[in-house]
């Protein structure tokens, strides 16, 4: 079956619809990555978003038990330039194709994704929807775009947060400290970096009061990535500006956003963000570089911090900010999407072992 993409500005690419034959409008994003294309279509992160794949040919080893970053497919639509006939890996149980099928996702295939990558980075990140080509009707289509929720004043974290407070099972060490997760999109691997510091994790849900988090006496706050604008997030910020100086706290992605919300930093959105692998981040604490994935369309703007505030990583791609820690109290956060082995998770474990009021200003290591 034919399909179309069609951006709220009126250009559109035709293609085949090789996935589920249902419409999908979201804000249409660029990944520059060979692979990852299980894990961003699962990663909450990705809530909203329709998702053009840079390198041309996808799908190839297929669709893993292991791969998804949660238990739900959240991306609105995935667009390649040419989808693989075939897949092959020993822990492949099915192909792209049967996998965006049961979970009604449309795929678009054999599309020009370089000229659409070149015209959100001249023009920006639009809104977009793909659609079938029966009875092709541009103008219909831009008034559904239209239509559909502004994703930047939306709250997303509404529909990937959970639903009640939980204790994760998976940690098989012994609990040294416990960690409050708020839940802004968890990923398996956040579960699994903080169990390896032998953190006893209760996941908790993105607007849980701080009165109701202190009750249940934790050692420190993470803060979890997660999809949409962090402005639209006014009441989790509120709460989280209660923990300074009472506890530690992590965050990553928008979880990182929030923590500069909360310490009086601004936000700004990117022309086209950063989404997929390769980010080069520098560590001005120990002047290393390391080689990040990402997904974010926001950023902290630097001209807003406060004397309060230093800047720990940045992006040495554009120089945007990818990292803060405050001055005076035990607050931690990266932009970036980090690996286990990570020094922010060592230092978080730190924080968490020294007085409060003594820990501040601690090197990473």
């Amino acid at each position: 079956m034919r399909g179309v993409l069609v951006l709220e500005d009126g250009y559109f690419w035709e293609g085949e619809l090789c996935g589920a034959s249902v419409e999908g409008i979201g804000q249409v994003i660029f990944y520059t990555g060979i692979v990852g294309y299980q894990e961003i279509l699962t990663d909450p992160s990705y809530a909203g978003k329709i998702v053009v794949m840079t390198y041309p040919h996808i799908g190839n080893y297929g669709i893993n038990e292991e791969g998804s970053t949660s238990d739900k497919v959240w991306a609105k639509g995935l667009i390649v330039k040419e989808i693989s006939r075939s897949h092959s890996n020993w822990q492949a149980k099915k192909d792209l194709k049967k996998f965006v099928q049961e979970n009604k996702i449309p795929l678009l295939s054999g599309v020009d994704t370089q000229e659409i990558t070149k015209h959100i980075r001249t023009y920006g990140s639009k809104k977009g929807i793909i659609a079938t080509n029966c009875n092709f009707d541009k103008e219909n289509l831009i008034r559904k775009i239209k239509s559909s929720p502004n994703l930047s004043a939306k709250n997303l974290i509404k529909e990937v947060s959970c639903r009640k407070i939980y204790q994760y099972k998976g940690s098989k060490k012994k609990s040294l400290y416990h960690v409050i997760a708020l839940d802004l999109g968890m990923k398996k691997e956040h579960f699994f970096y903080l169990s390896l510091l032998g953190c006893k994790i209760t996941v908790v849900p993105a607007d849980t009061k701080a009165e109701a988090i202190l009750s249940l006496k934790p050692d420190g706050i993470f803060l979890s990535s997660g999809p949409g604008n962090p402005v639209a997030l006014e009441k989790i910020v509120k709460e989280i500006k209660k923990f300074i100086g009472k506890l530690p706290l992590l965050g990553i992605g928008l979880g990182y956003q929030i923590l500069g919300l909360a310490v009086g930093a601004k936000i700004s959105r990117m022309k086209f963000g950063h989404h997929g692998l390769n980010q080069p981040v520098r560590n001005l604490l120990t002047n290393r570089c390391s080689i990040t994935a990402q997904h974010h369309l926001f950023t902290l703007d630097p001209a807003s911090l406060n004397k309060k505030t230093e800047v720990t990583h940045i992006n040495l791609n554009d120089q945007t900010l990818e990292g803060i820690r405050y001055k005076k109290f035990p607050i931690l956060g990266i932009q970036y999407h980090p690996e286990k082995d990570d020094p922010i998770f060592n230092e978080f474990k730190t924080l968490m072992l020294c007085d409060i009021n003594s820990c501040t200003k601690r090197p990473h290591r």
